[in-house]
């Protein structure tokens, strides 16, 4: 009993520095925040890249793109695409006529390719 009487926590309030309370613990909420989010991403690539198979794939090669947004009555893959960069992970960039893209090693392919019927 006598541990309640000498411990008890009060609250400091001060009106006047209350909004400067509130914006220093919204910016701790959003670095944490940002933080985590970032931790997530670094996850979620390291799981897809294990899992993504590494192609010999030279620059200049020609490669095929898989086509995500087509019909599903079009060819699985588009193409062929020259290579003109490989970065460190091993995605590579195709130059796609004007403009150059870069993709993840698993969209692209190098031969046999399936046929759809």
């Amino acid at each position: 009993m006598n541990f309640l009487l000498t411990n008890k926590v009060d609250p400091l309030y001060n009106i006047d520095a209350y909004d400067k309370e509130v914006k220093y613990r919204l910016q701790i909420a959003q670095q944490r925040a940002k933080t985590l989010v970032k931790r997530s991403k670094e996850i979620s690539k390291k799981l897809y890249d294990k899992n993504a198979t590494f192609q010999n794939i030279q620059l200049n090669d020609m490669v095929y793109l898989e086509n995500d947004a087509g019909h599903k009555l079009e060819n699985v893959f588009k193409g062929p695409y020259q290579v003109i960069g490989i970065d460190e992970m091993g995605n590579c960039t195709l130059k796609i006529g004007k403009k150059p893209i870069t993709v993840h090693r698993n969209r692209i392919k190098t031969q046999n390719l399936p046929v759809k019927i």
